[in-house]
């Protein structure tokens, strides 16, 4: 279960965490650099020498609120139970995708902070990939190998080829609020994650006879 964003529902001794909720929401909002320490702390219901006390410098606030929001979210968990699941491809990838579409849709500030953090410093931009997207993305990798070498799908580079599902997956939502589209409800993430599952089958030329790589 995901876990609430509003700071006024935490005991009033926690105070690091106050903290790292309001600075989540408020660099998701705003990006690091038009977010400031005074707002951070006026959110959290602290003054400013707290946040300082917690977080001397503002990049280190910074990716301690990007490490605990990708952490508190249901986005890694929900990732590593589909490829431990494992299965064939069109029930995984549906699967996968109707559970990370809910991830984004129930929590729309994760894909905020996410780019932001990926824009803004490249430092947060590399020790995000390689503490947290580069475990998933090589589980990825993996599974899509076996699929070629099981002859389900056919001969693609499977780097290449993750990246492009996570992707398609992470896009939807953050290009209609950048548009100023109307954003999924949950009736139609199902509807979204049976056409992402087509699209990937399409791509990967599903091999329906399932002949083994020589």
């Amino acid at each position: 279960m995901r876990r609430s964003s509003s700071v006024t529902n935490l005991p009033p001794g926690d105070t690091r965490l106050r903290i790292l909720k309001a600075a989540a929401s408020s660099f998701a909002a705003q990006g690091f650099r038009a977010a400031t320490m005074k707002q951070i702390a006026t959110a959290a219901h602290v003054n400013d020498i707290t946040v300082y006390r917690h977080f001397p410098k503002k990049q280190q606030l910074y990716w301690a609120a990007i490490e605990w929001k990708v952490l508190s979210s249901t986005l890694n968990e929900v990732v590593t139970e589909c490829l431990q699941n494992g299965g064939e491809p069109r029930t995984l990838l549906q699967d996968l995708g109707e559970r990370i579409l809910a991830v984004f849709l129930n929590d729309p500030s994760l894909g905020r902070l996410l780019y932001f953090a990926m824009l803004e410093l490249p430092e947060e931009k590399k020790r995000l990939y390689d503490g947290h997207l580069k475990p998933l993305l090589n589980g990825l990798k993996v599974l899509i190998d076996s699929w070629v070498q099981s002859g389900e799908i056919r001969r693609v580079d499977p780097h290449s080829a993750a990246l492009a599902m996570i992707g398609m997956l992470w896009s939807p939502y953050n290009l209609r609020e950048l548009f100023g589209m109307e954003m999924p409800n949950q009736n139609s993430v199902k509807q979204l994650a049976t056409e992402f599952a087509e699209l990937c089958l399409r791509g990967l030329g599903t091999n329906l006879s399932k002949a083994p790589v020589g």
